[in-house]
């Protein structure tokens, strides 16, 4: 798990996993045997990974709709420590603000973002850079 120091920003992050800091992590594959690229020829090499993040997108399908709204209702009051036993469950995907509940906060945060989509493509400046600790 990682804590990110501020919230994301423009709804996407770049994450940067820096090879020399992760064991196990050389950039390039154990054996030469597999026919995938996997850097740029030489061992060692940081990853870099694009993340969009559509909030409010409860159902993941890639739009804010009332569907998700209907997703978000349906667990009202349902808590990260009481999630309930069955049907609609607590989900990290209901809860928008992420204080571990899902309640009137979260539905409002969904209903701002209603008919929002992830994005085609974005220039890197657009990113976010925050620092991230473990």
């Amino acid at each position: 798990m990682w804590t990110l120091a501020s919230p994301i920003t423009n709804d996407k992050v770049r994450l940067f996993l820096d090879d020399a800091l992760v064991p196990g992590l050389d950039g390039e594959w154990a054996d030469s045997a597999d026919a995938y690229p996997s850097g740029d020829g030489a061992a060692g090499g940081d990853f870099s990974f694009r993340l969009n993040v559509l909030r409010g997108d409860a159902t993941q399908d890639g739009t804010v709709n009332a569907l998700d709204l209907s997703f978000i209702k349906q667990r009202l009051n349902k808590t990260a420590t009481n999630p309930g036993t069955t049907g609609a469950i607590y989900s990290v995907f209901g809860d928008l603000t992420g204080d571990g509940s899902i309640n009137a906060l979260d539905l409002s945060a969904a209903k701002q973002r209603l008919n929002n989509k992830l994005p085609t493509g974005d220039p890197a400046s657009l990113f976010s850079d925050l620092p991230v600790s473990r």
